[in-house]
C-alpha cells in the first residue's frame, strides 16, 4: 500500500504525544517514590518542565543539573515539601543545621523540624499558603523557632519559594538558622537597658543632692549679704556655675538614654521652614553671617529627632567659632534615597587626632569645653543612626574650616517590630 504522508505525519506526531506522555508519567512516579525523591526532585521540578527537540537534551539536562549543584551549595538549609508535607530534598546544610542525616529526613513529614507545640496547628498554615502560594518571607513579625533531631530548639528565619512549572504542590523553603544575630539582640537591648537604668537613675538620685548644694548656697548668700568677702563671693559663684553644669550633664545624659527609642509619628518635613524656624531660636553674632542652599524635596519623616540633630550641628558651629566675623553654609541636597544635610563653616576647624573622638561622649575641644557636656555630637550621631542614617565629618588638617554632612533617609525607617503581625 502507498504512504500517505498526510497519515504518515499524523501517526508519528502521535506516537511522539503518546512517548512524551508515558515520559511525563514515568517522570512522576519516579519523582514521587520514596527511595528516588530527594535527586530526582530537583533534577525535575526545579526547572520548568519543557519541550525541546532532540539535541538540545543534552543542555536541558545540564541545566538541572546546575540547578541541583546550586541548592546543594546554597549556604543557607533548603527543604523542598511535596503538597503533602513530606520533605523530598534537602542539602548538607539542612543536614548540619538540623543533625539528621539526609536518609532520615526523605519521605518524612515536615513536622519532625517543629517544635512540638506548633505541629498541630503548622498542617492550616500550610493549606492556607498552598491556597495562594508566593515567594515571601514566613511568619513576618513572629518569632520563628525550629527543632533539632537532640530535641533543642533555634530561632530561624525562613523563605518560601512554590517550585516554578511545577503543579502538584511542590514547595523549596530556605532556612537560616539566626542564633549568632538574635544573641547579639539581646545583649544590645540589655546594654541599652543598663543605660537608660543607669541615667535614669543619674537624674533622681544626683539631681535631688544638687538642688540640696544650691539651695545651701544660696542661703549663704542670703546670709553674707553684702559683707561677702571678694574672694568667698567668687568660689561661691564658681559653685553655682558648677552645680549648673553638672545639671546639665545629667539631662545630656537622658537624651541621649532615650534617643532613638522615642519615635514620633512621621510628618511632612518643609524644608526651607524647618531650618528656619531652627535659625529663628539660636541666638549668634551679628558678624556670623548663615546662607541657606536647598535643592531638596519635601519628605515624610520623624521631625523632632532630625531637628533636634540640625539645632546642634548649627549651634556647634556657632559657639566654636573663633574670629568675630565668619561664615556658616547650610546645604540639603537628594542624593539616591537619602537626603543629605551638610553645615560648613569657616572657623578654626578640626585637627585630624580629634575626629575619631568628638562623636564620644564627654567629648569637648579647647578649654571652652568646659561650658558645654561634650554629649551635643554623640547624642547627634546616635539619633541619625537610630533612623537608618549616617553622620560624617570633614576637616582637612592645615586648612581652617569643618563640614558635618547627616545622610537622613528620605523613605521612613522602620524597626522590625513596626511591621504588621501576619496570622
Amino acid at each position: 500500500m502507498a504512504f500517505d504522508p498526510y497519515v504518515g505525519y499524523r501517526t508519528l506526531d502521535r506516537k511522539v504525544k503518546l512517548r512524551a506522555h508515558a515520559s511525563r508519567r514515568s517522570l512522576f512516579r519516579t519523582r514521587m517514590h520514596p527511595r528516588n525523591k530527594s535527586k530526582t526532585a530537583a533534577r525535575a521540578c526545579l526547572a520548568p518542565e519543557r519541550r525541546a527537540p532532540q539535541h538540545s537534551r543534552v543542555s536541558h539536562e545540564s541545566a538541572d543539573e546546575l540547578m541541583q549543584r546550586i541548592v546543594e551549595a546554597a549556604p543557607c538549609g533548603m527543604v523542598m515539601i511535596d503538597a503533602d508535607g513530606s520533605i523530598v530534598l534537602v542539602n548538607p546544610q539542612a543536614e548540619s543545621m538540623f543533625g539528621y542525616a539526609r536518609a532520615e529526613l526523605i519521605g518524612n513529614s515536615l513536622e519532625i523540624l517543629l517544635p512540638e507545640r506548633f505541629r498541630s496547628a503548622h498542617g492550616g498554615h500550610r493549606q492556607h499558603f498552598a491556597a495562594a502560594p508566593s515567594i515571601r518571607q514566613m511568619g513576618v513579625g513572629r518569632d520563628l523557632t525550629a527543632r533539632r533531631k537532640d530535641g533543642s530548639e533555634f530561632p530561624v528565619e525562613i523563605g518560601l519559594n512554590p517550585v516554578p512549572g511545577d503543579d502538584s504542590g511542590l514547595v523549596l523553603a530556605a532556612v537560616t538558622d539566626i542564633t549568632r544575630r538574635k544573641a547579639m539582640q539581646l545583649e544590645l537591648r540589655q546594654a541599652n537597658a543598663n543605660l537608660e537604668e543607669f541615667t535614669y537613675a543619674a537624674s533622681h538620685d544626683l539631681k535631688s543632692p544638687l538642688r540640696g548644694i544650691s539651695d545651701l548656697v544660696e542661703w549663704i548668700v542670703e546670709d553674707l549679704g553684702g559683707a561677702a568677702p571678694q574672694e568667698v563671693s567668687r568660689n561661691l559663684g564658681r559653685i553655682r556655675d558648677r552645680i549648673q553644669r553638672l545639671e546639665m550633664v545629667i539631662d545630656d545624659l537622658l537624651a541621649y538614654a532615650r534617643a532613638g527609642t522615642a519615635f514620633t509619628d512621621a510628618v511632612q518635613v518643609d524644608l526651607q521652614g524647618l531650618l528656619t524656624g531652627i535659625l529663628e531660636l539660636l541666638p549668634r553674632p551679628s558678624g556670623i553671617a548663615i546662607s541657606l542652599q536647598i535643592t531638596a524635596r519635601p519628605f515624610v519623616t520623624n521631625k523632632a529627632p532630625l531637628e533636634s540633630v540640625l539645632r546642634n550641628l548649627i549651634s556647634n558651629a556657632i559657639k566654636h567659632h573663633d574670629l568675630p566675623t565668619g561664615r556658616i553654609s547650610i546645604g540639603v541636597a537628594d542624593v539616591g534615597r537619602y537626603c543629605v544635610f551638610t553645615v560648613a563653616d569657616d572657623g578654626p576647624g578640626i585637627p585630624l587626632a580629634s575626629q575619631e573622638r568628638v562623636f564620644r561622649l564627654f567629648q569637648t575641644l579647647g578649654t571652652e569645653g568646659r561650658q558645654h557636656s561634650g554629649i551635643g555630637l554623640a547624642l547627634s550621631k546616635r539619633l541619625v543612626e537610630a533612623h537608618g542614617g549616617w553622620i560624617k565629618l570633614d576637616s582637612a588638617a592645615g586648612t581652617r574650616g569643618s563640614a558635618f554632612n547627616v545622610w537622613w533617609p528620605r523613605f521612613q525607617y522602620r524597626k522590625p517590630a513596626d511591621f504588621p503581625v501576619r496570622s
